[in-house]
C-alpha cells in the first residue's frame, strides 16, 4: 500500500509540474531578481506556504517581508508585491489587492 501511494503521490506531482510554463517561471525569477525588496501577501492556510517561501527567499539573501507584518516596510517603487490567494479549494490565483496603487 505504502509503495502505491508513493507511485500516486509522485505521479501528481510530475502532471503538475511537466503543466508549468517555463517562460512564465523564467519571467518570475526575473522578477524577484530586479527587486528591491520582496513583499509576499497571502491569508489563511495560503500565509503559511508563503512564509515558507519567504523564508527559503530570506535564506538565499533576498530581503523579503509578508504583508501585515509588524515588521513589514512600506512598499515603494522597485519593490515586488507577489499575492497569492486561495479562490476555492481547485485553484490557486495571483491577483493585485484593490489597495495596490494607492502604496505608490
Amino acid at each position: 500500500m505504502y509503495n502505491t501511494l508513493v507511485t500516486n503521490v509522485l505521479d501528481e506531482n510530475r502532471q503538475v509540474l511537466e503543466a508549468v510554463d517555463l517562460g512564465e517561471v523564467e519571467r518570475f525569477l526575473s522578477e524577484i531578481l530586479q527587486a528591491k525588496t520582496i513583499h509576499l501577501y497571502a491569508m489563511g492556510r495560503m500565509q503559511l506556504s508563503v512564509r515558507a517561501f519567504a523564508m527559503r527567499l530570506k535564506h538565499m539573501g533576498f530581503d523579503v517581508y509578508v504583508v501585515y507584518d509588524t515588521t513589514s516596510p512600506r512598499i515603494g517603487a522597485g519593490d515586488l508585491l507577489i499575492g497569492a490567494v486561495h479562490d476555492s479549494p481547485f485553484a490557486i490565483a495571483v491577483r493585485r489587492p484593490r489597495w495596490l496603487p494607492s502604496a505608490f
